[in-house]
């Protein structure tokens, strides 16, 4: 129910009841933490979009946004926090499996990814 718990300091507000019979899980930040780490990749990853998130719970204010709240927080899908990460892997790996594309193209398009101005379709 509520991300924002997951990558900040977050204190819950009111309460929230089922309409109909429904599963409830939880997630433990910690193990969830101590799990990923196990990984390079999905630590790697997993920073980005925690980092991004956070940036963006941090920036959701009137009158740009609406204020965050433990169901929703602006500009937080998945492909808002991680569009650019995961294209820049991308092209790395597409450089790896010989498609051509030269070492200095490579460069060339990842720094263009980095400073957003071009995106892999």
């Amino acid at each position: 129910v509520c991300e924002a718990a997951l990558w900040s300091v977050w204190v819950t507000v009111g309460s929230m009841a089922a309409m109909t019979t429904s599963k409830v899980f939880s997630i433990d930040a910690d193990k969830l933490w101590n799990l990923v780490k196990e990984t390079p990749s999905v630590r790697k990853i997993s920073i980005v979009y925690a980092r991004n998130f956070h940036k963006q719970l941090t920036m959701a204010i009137p009158p740009l946004e609406d204020y965050p709240t433990d169901f929703y927080v602006p500009r937080t899908s998945v492909s808002d926090l991680l569009s650019r990460h995961v294209e820049i892997d991308l092209v790395r790996s597409s450089a790896v499996a010989n498609t051509g594309m030269s070492y200095d193209q490579e460069i060339a398009l990842t720094r263009e990814l980095e400073e957003e101005k071009c995106c892999v379709t």
